[in-house]
């Protein structure tokens, strides 16, 4: 795929480095987690337990670690927090119940937070009228390199025993190191007159932390948009296990390579097409008809007693999900930059992404339960929900503002230090 065409060809090497940390990942999840759990004497509960509360830490600290990348900048709070993750991985490595705890905690820390501000990064580097395309190139390069991660942590785990499955943390840290130091340098934050720390700390209490309306309802209409992602991760695989008659086992496979092929190629593509003919508003209702559709086809599937009819109906369904997917992120993407006002990029990406994730929390009991109980009227719920939360959502997108407006918005890019400066009405400067 090509790099998103903008003034800084520092993109390319964001998404490389993106790229390599994402593959790192890939082994973490395939073998890593399988050390943790079964190749250490803590346990699964133990290991579960301490996992749930570094998740809940995590999304609750984006928050300030948004608000940090609107003052330091996106980079060099993007490159912290890779630091942290290697960090933490390197402490979970060691068999010990205090430096898992500290592990796990600080990597989960580190990875909720470099999540929420993905979306900050792409529009500090690319540009307000490039930041869709750039985000969508994130993702893309993210799913394209999970999956390769994924191939390499199952060759670790068919060559290795559990207790030797520490060398993917250990990978999983190199990789976290080595993207932090492919990323460029930063050239955000670097303003004269920053505030005094008193006066800045009095307004944040104050006022800069609270959220527009506007922003709050798209968050939640694109939290509860995001569940499709347990559908596909959770509710999609335990349903296709339990139907032997209609698909064969390796089909749960088969359907993560669809949706990893279908969203590296077309992720890009759909952003920049979306961008040009202004159709953010189409884009978000459609994924919601289109998902709901794809929960159609899954259920279909407990009628079906051919292999090859099942494995049809399900190519079809991965399909019209996968491309709902793209249609979803790309659209609510754009909306948040949209609606974010000018400084206020980073904490409000991440308060879009901790809504998400507090919406989530639950999905995992709600999807297994869809999974092995199969309550019809359950499963028509949720395609109904999926429905009217793509509505709701693309009647708060902004069509009307199009990627070339965007360029009216302050980009932290283009602060050179010591000539430019930020004057917030609410914060006295130091000058």
């Amino acid at each position: 795929m090509r790099f998103p065409a903008g003034p800084h060809p520092a993109m390319a090497r964001i998404l490389l480095a993106a790229g390599i940390n994402a593959a790192g990942s890939g082994v973490y999840l395939v073998s890593g987690v399988i050390y943790l759990v079964k190749g250490t004497d803590l346990g699964p509960t133990y290991v579960a337990t301490t996992m749930l509360i570094g998740g809940l830490i995590g999304t609750a600290a984006s928050l300030g670690v948004g608000r940090c990348a609107d003052r330091i900048g996106a980079v060099f709070t993007t490159r912290a927090m890779y630091v942290l993750q290697a960090v933490g991985m390197l402490l979970a490595a060691w068999p010990s119940r205090p430096a898992l705890t500290a592990g796990l905690v600080g990597y989960l820390l580190g990875q909720r937070s470099t999540n929420a501000l993905s979306g900050t990064l792409a529009a500090s580097i690319a540009g307000p009228d490039q930041a869709v395309v750039a985000r969508a190139s994130l993702r893309a390069v993210n799913n394209g390199a999970i999956a390769v991660g994924s191939l390499l942590g199952g060759l670790l785990l068919a060559g290795l025993p559990n207790s030797g499955l520490w060398l993917a943390l250990v990978i999983n840290a190199a990789s976290f190191i080595v993207a932090a130091v492919l990323l460029p340098r930063s050239r955000e934050g670097a303003v004269a007159g920053r505030p005094r720390v008193a006066a800045w700390c009095r307004s944040s209490l104050r006022a800069r932390w609270t959220v527009p309306s506007r922003f709050c309802a798209l968050s939640i209409a694109g939290g509860i948009s995001q569940l499709h992602f347990d559908v596909q991760s959770l509710l999609l695989p335990l349903w296709l296990i339990g139907q032997p008659d209609a698909v064969p086992r390796w089909s749960v496979g088969y359907a993560f390579a669809i949706n990893t092929v279908i969203v590296v190629l077309g992720q890009r593509r759909h952003a920049a097409w979306m961008e040009a003919r202004a159709e953010r508003r189409r884009a978000g209702a459609g994924s919601g008809l289109m998902i709901a559709a794809a929960i159609g086809g899954y259920g279909a599937l407990a009628e079906i007693h051919d292999h090859a009819l099942g494995l049809i109906v399900l190519t079809l369904a991965v399909t019209v999900h996968s491309v709902g997917e793209i249609y979803q992120a790309n659209a609510f993407g754009a909306a948040t930059y949209d609606l974010s006002p000018p400084g206020q990029y980073g904490y409000l990406q991440a308060f879009y992404y901790a809504t998400g994730g507090g919406l989530r929390a639950f999905s995992p009991l709600l999807m297994t339960y869809l999974a092995l109980s199969r309550p019809p009227a359950l499963w028509t719920a949720l395609a109904a929900i999926f429905v009217l939360a793509g509505v709701v959502g693309a009647a708060l997108i902004p069509e009307h503002q199009v990627a070339a407006e965007r360029k009216e918005i302050p980009s932290a890019r283009r602060l050179r230090p010591g000539r430019d400066r930020i004057v917030d009405p609410e914060i006295p400067s130091s000058a």
